[in-house]
């Protein structure tokens, strides 16, 4: 069962359980099914008896929240697995500590190669903040996320952007694009934000920007249907950091 957020980011993790619904039935006879999280915990969508319960949340969880689904989880699949599905953008495990003891799995879309790091101090919340904080000198608050005993054991990485709904079954075909690439170099980059993503988006453009002999493409504002038709016109994509390291 998928306990999920009807947003367009956290399908993109989702997504492949049903994109692959019959490789997975046919392999490990495992049934997909989901639903909001919203009806899930008011019970106007009921399913019982899953032996596996991966659920997403948004970025604001706290203790209450956390009860009250892991209640739900028991009273309608007790016994069953339990799985968080973190589709956020930055690498830190922020929810470690809230999360750790509840949950069999845990399923980031990216992770640090050394994990050693996870918990140590960063200047800011996440290793953008840290890095771009200090070279900015930009006034950040030091942070450190705990990570309880045998935490990073459940660590593993899953779906993330590269399996949203739009992007899959294009790459499942196995396809090189054919014709032209007029375009020598995509970097549509959205620069406004927070002072350190500001700081850090508007080096990445000011650089697209400084290419001469090239045909470079920037700026924003156009429809999702025409950036993906420029992309598949590009010989490279520039895609700058988002909040968090996935990008």
């Amino acid at each position: 069962l998928l306990v999920t957020l009807p947003e367009r980011i956290p399908g993109s993790q989702v997504f492949p359980f049903h994109f692959y619904r019959e490789a997975l039935r046919e392999a490990h006879g495992a049934d997909i099914s989901e639903v909001n999280l919203d009806a899930f915990l008011d019970g106007s969508v009921q399913v019982t008896g899953a032996t596996v319960v991966a659920f997403q949340t948004e970025y604001d969880l706290d203790e209450a929240l956390r009860d009250r689904i892991l209640a739900r989880i028991r009273e309608t699949s007790p016994g069953a697995r339990v799985v968080y599905l973190d589709w956020f953008a930055p690498t830190d495990l922020r929810y470690a500590e809230l999360l750790g003891p509840h949950v069999d799995l845990y399923v980031k879309k990216h992770v640090l190669r050394d994990r050693s790091l996870y918990g140590t101090e960063t200047f800011g919340d996440t290793n953008l903040m840290d890095y771009y904080g200090r070279a900015h000198g930009l006034d950040h608050t030091p942070v450190r996320f705990p990570i309880p005993d045998g935490f990073l054991d459940k660590l593993m990485v899953g779906p993330s952007f590269a399996t949203a709904d739009f992007i899959l079954p294009t790459l499942d075909r196995a396809v090189l694009p054919t014709g032209e690439r007029p375009i020598d170099l995509h970097a549509r980059i959205a620069v406004g934000g927070t002072p350190w993503y500001q700081a850090m988006r508007a080096g990445c453009h000011e650089a697209a920007e400084g290419l001469t002999g090239l045909n470079v493409v920037t700026g924003t504002g156009i429809r999702h249907d025409q950036f993906l038709a420029e992309l598949r016109s590009s010989k490279v994509c520039f895609s700058a950091f988002g909040y968090g390291e996935v990008c």
